[in-house]
């Protein structure tokens, strides 16, 4: 019986994509946020979870640019998200929906972010 070796060969094609256009690709959450990057999401998505600990919901969108109800300025701390009081109007300065653990980030007011790292 004779023995035959047959190789195979298969390409991968990638496509890698820059910094600066990962940021723009739709269907980013505050979840995606990366450390020190600032973007803008839905005000209602503040509330708070374990303990009255505020928090905001990471399955919410979120845009580099103020836009339309995307208008709460926030920032990626380490394990924290920074929320510009600022830009916090009315009843999102006193959050009253309660989200579990695991739908949502823990988060700070801060009086302005400055959008300078």
């Amino acid at each position: 019986m004779k023995r035959v070796l047959i190789v195979t060969t298969v390409t991968v094609v990638t496509r890698v994509i820059p910094m600066d256009d990962e940021k723009n690709l739709p269907g980013r959450t505050i979840g995606d946020l990366r450390n020190g990057e600032i973007a803008y999401t839905l005000p209602w998505g503040l509330g708070s979870f374990r303990f009255g600990r505020l928090g905001i919901k990471s399955s919410y969108p979120i845009s580099p640019e103020r836009k339309g109800t995307l208008s709460l300025k926030v920032r990626r701390l380490r394990d924290f998200i920074l929320v510009d009081l600022s830009t916090a109007e009315g009843d999102e300065k006193t959050p009253s929906r309660y989200w579990s653990e695991d739908e949502c980030l823990p988060a700070l007011f801060v009086s302005k972010i400055d959008s300078k790292k």
